[in-house]
């Protein structure tokens, strides 16, 4: 439960830091604010995010890829600016469709098995951001985590908090047909076990130059999952400081204060965000 008193001290924190400087990082460069991102406080975070008609992504001039064309420049502005950042939602960007820009850091091998060479997506190669459109958890695991996360709409807070270690996804994305069957960043041969990592998707609708995938993700490693959950978080209006738990109020913290003692806060939680600049 996120009570009045937990949301004033945010707001506190927030207010705190918007006197320190105004849109890009403070004099210490620990955190900024993206112009056009919306921020703790603002109602419009709390919306409850629409479902998008597919055939809107394949049309370039619809909202909704414009929507997906902002979210994407704001994350790389945020990743450009300050040297992490792997994913925000339309939501914040006053988009609200379910729609996640996603930036996975590419080239890593470690993520081959989620690519479909055949159908021209490929998350874990150099044509890294992608748009993750519909998003639905199929399989959420029973083992947690701790973590201390953060967030492009608060980037002047550090929230612990508990995610599942490891999810499943189903969601569409948009593909350049002139990429498909390509061969471009193939995957490796994952072996289809119950617990691999693997991908499997489907072409459902084309134009002249783009497709569209329904794409199903198996069993993602702890940074992916935790990184979806709290994206889609934000397409139900919900932000991690509503996963803190009533009275611990030392589960938020500014990010000056966890930077400093950066080492002693990590220690206190089971996984760690390693940043993919």
């Amino acid at each position: 439960m996120f009570t009045l008193r937990r949301l004033r001290r945010c707001q506190g924190f927030l207010m705190q830091s918007l006197r320190s400087f105004s849109g890009y990082a403070d004099g210490r460069g620990n955190y900024t604010i993206i112009p056009g991102v919306l921020q703790l406080g603002d109602e419009r975070l709390r919306v409850l995010s629409q479902t998008v008609e597919l055939p809107a992504m394949l049309d370039s001039s619809s909202p909704e890829r414009k929507g997906a064309a902002l979210a994407h420049a704001k994350l790389q502005e945020f990743r450009q600016t300050m040297g992490y950042g792997r994913g925000i939602a339309a939501p914040q960007v006053n988009c609200p469709i379910r729609m996640i820009a996603v930036d996975l850091g590419g080239p890593n091998e470690k993520y081959e098995p989620l690519s479909l060479p055949m159908l021209g997506f490929y998350p874990a190669a150099a044509k890294t951001p992608f748009s993750i459109v519909n998003p639905v958890f199929t399989h959420r695991s029973n083992a947690t985590m701790s973590m201390w996360d953060d967030c492009m709409s608060f980037p002047h807070l550090m929230v612990r908090l508990r995610r599942h270690c490891s999810v499943s996804l189903e969601f569409y994305t948009v593909v350049q047909l002139q990429d498909m069957g390509s061969g471009y960043g193939a995957p490796k041969t994952t072996p289809d076990t119950s617990n691999a990592m693997r991908a499997h998707g489907t072409l459902v609708a084309a134009n002249d130059t783009e497709g569209i995938v329904h794409v199903v993700w198996h069993n993602l490693p702890p940074e992916v999952s935790e990184l979806l959950q709290h994206e889609v978080d934000h397409l139900d209006g919900v932000l991690a400081v509503d996963h803190v738990q009533p009275g611990a109020d030392e589960d938020i913290v500014d990010r000056n204060t966890w930077l400093k003692h950066q080492d002693q806060y990590n220690g206190t939680v089971d996984y760690v965000i390693v940043p993919t600049v």
